[in-house]
């Protein structure tokens, strides 16, 4: 997990705790974090994410993604910031955004830039 329930009670405050509470957010952060995941990977970066300065990049998105997850109705602003959050991890995927990290290289693993032709 690249955040905690602790950090979305800090960045969204007490009063947007939806009903379940922390069990709820704990699940959705979770599943955030699996779907950044899967965008990493894409980006030929390993999983998980170890870097305390790239881990930092991804708590914005991840909690964004979260607070969309555990509203059954979420509101337009907690909609837009979701969408804003896919679009950049989507980004991230691509090699559009990076994650900034301590070290100077990134490492990366498996095929870029590979071009299927079906027959």
């Amino acid at each position: 997990m690249y955040s905690t329930f602790q950090e979305y009670v800090t960045e969204f405050g007490d009063d947007d705790l939806p009903m379940g509470g922390e069990a709820r957010v704990v699940r959705a952060i979770e599943r955030a974090s699996r779907d950044a995941n899967s965008y990493i990977l894409a980006a030929g970066l390993d999983t998980p994410v170890i870097d305390p300065n790239a881990i930092l990049d991804l708590q914005g998105p991840i909690l964004d993604i979260a607070r969309y997850l555990v509203y059954d109705n979420p509101s337009e602003a907690i909609t837009n910031r979701y969408k804003n959050a896919i679009e950049w991890l989507v980004g991230l995927g691509t090699g559009r955004n990076r994650l900034r990290v301590a070290e100077k290289e990134t490492r990366k693993s498996g095929f870029h830039n590979v071009r299927l032709v079906r027959s």
